[in-house]
């Protein structure tokens, strides 16, 4: 198991202080936890080895074909373990004006089956409620790539190749 988050502003994000409350399990990253760079990812791994196995290559380090490097971190005590049936997750900054809260239920597809759940928009904010949530989220597309760490969600809306309109046809 593993949890991604994505900065899509413009200046890097420290994550000392912050507070991970993942299904009562409360985690506050120490001072030297580092920051997630403007524009990137960085993915929170419950077992390495585990994850190595899906989504490496034995190195040691993770990355796309592009040679994009993932930001993967791994600590000991920074366990925890996710329901397939229902669960939720609760972020907040270290001096507490930012919380983001999404609770799931496996209805959203994220169910065992070898899918990820992930965020369709980015740019919408979780509400913290079931149902409008669960129209934002939904399984990583195949089931088998068991999901995208360090990547674009594979169900985010994608940009057109080509755009045409009613009097291009005509």
């Amino acid at each position: 198991q593993w949890v991604e988050l994505y900065n899509k502003g413009d200046t890097d994000v420290d994550l000392a202080g912050w507070i991970f409350d993942f299904s009562g399990k409360v985690k506050i990253m120490p001072a030297n936890i580092g920051s997630i760079k403007t524009h990137s990812f960085i993915v929170f791994v419950k077992d390495i080895a585990a994850f190595d196995d899906v989504y490496g290559d034995g190195s040691g380090e993770w990355g796309d074909a592009d040679g994009e490097d993932i930001d993967v971190r791994f600590s000991s005590d920074f366990r925890f373990t996710f329901s397939k049936t229902q669960d939720y997750i609760k972020i907040q900054n270290a001096d507490r004006t930012y919380t983001d809260y999404i609770q799931y239920v496996d209805d959203w597809g994220a169910d065992g089956s070898g899918s990820s759940l992930e965020k369709r928009n980015a740019a919408i904010a979780d509400a913290g409620d079931l149902y409008s949530d669960g129209a934002n989220w939904g399984p990583s597309v195949p089931a088998s790539a068991y999901g995208t760490p360090g990547k674009q969600n594979s169900i985010m809306p994608k940009a057109f190749d080509a755009y045409i309109t009613a009097d291009d046809i005509l």
